[in-house]
C-alpha cells in the first residue's frame, strides 16, 4: 500500500540552491584576505590553510564535486597535465564495491566555456 501512494504522490527531491558566481567571487575573495592577513602575521600555518581552502572551493565548483567527493580528494590523486589538472576519486565505501571515477579537464577554457569536448 505504501509503494502505491509513494508512486501517486512522490516526494519532492531536495536540492541545494546552486552556487552563483557572484557568491564564489566573495568567498575567494575572503579566503584571498584571511592568507594576506595571515602572510603579515607571518602565519605560515593559517596561509596554507587558506589556499588550501581556496583551492577545494574553485575545485569543487569548477568540477561539481560534492562534498564527500572533495573530502576524498587528495594531493596524491591529483595530476598536472598540459591542459590543466586530472583527478582521481577513489571509491566511497559503500556495501557494493566501485570503481574509481576519473575527472579529466577541458580542453582549453574555450572548450570549457561552450561546454564542447563534453
Amino acid at each position: 500500500m505504501i509503494k502505491g501512494i509513494r508512486a501517486l504522490h512522490p516526494a519532492q527531491e531536495k536540492q541545494a540552491t546552486p552556487l552563483l558566481l557572484q557568491h564564489l567571487e566573495q568567498a575567494v575573495a575572503g579566503l584571498e584576505r584571511e592568507a594576506e592577513q595571515a602572510a603579515a602575521r607571518e602565519d605560515l600555518a593559517s596561509v596554507l590553510r587558506s589556499r588550501r581552502d581556496i583551492a577545494l572551493v574553485l575545485i569543487g565548483f569548477w568540477r561539481g564535486f560534492r562534498g564527500d567527493e572533495l573530502s576524498r580528494l587528495q594531493v596524491e590523486h591529483t595530476q598536472a597535465q598540459a591542459g590543466g589538472r586530472h583527478h582521481l576519486l577513489p571509491a566511497a565505501q559503500q556495501r557494493r564495491p566501485a570503481a574509481p571515477r576519473h575527472y579529466v579537464p577541458y580542453a582549453s577554457a574555450t572548450e570549457a566555456v561552450s561546454g564542447a569536448g563534453a
